[in-house]
């Protein structure tokens, strides 16, 4: 297995749901990274500097960031209970991780 966690032989290339996918990283910063440049050009004034004309010109990319970065969420999640599921109380198990991960986050 290389470090992407692609195995590699004749016949296939398979990606493994027990390894980390660095692909899938960089797919996720450039999701963050188009939703960020349309979040700024909507603030600012494209008039002011030619590059920001340039760049708002690509500005509506960044709202299919979201719809890739929950796709990307999902893919990953799918991956996590498939992989957990033959564990007692998987599911429950699951869900306390996600409470423990996001709800600090309102505080």
């Amino acid at each position: 297995m290389n470090q992407v966690g692609l195995e590699n032989d004749e016949q296939t290339i398979a990606w493994r749901a027990d390894s980390h996918c660095l692909a899938l990283d960089g797919i996720r910063g450039l999701a963050i990274l188009a939703v960020t440049l349309y979040r700024l050009c909507k603030e600012l004034d494209p008039e002011s500097h030619p590059a920001l004309a340039t760049v708002r010109r690509f500005a509506p990319i960044g709202e299919r960031g979201v719809d890739l970065f929950f796709v990307l969420s999902g893919f990953l999640i799918t991956g996590i209970l498939l992989r957990t599921r033959s564990q007692p109380h998987y599911f429950r198990n699951f869900m306390v991780r996600r409470v423990l991960r996001i709800f600090p986050l309102f505080f």
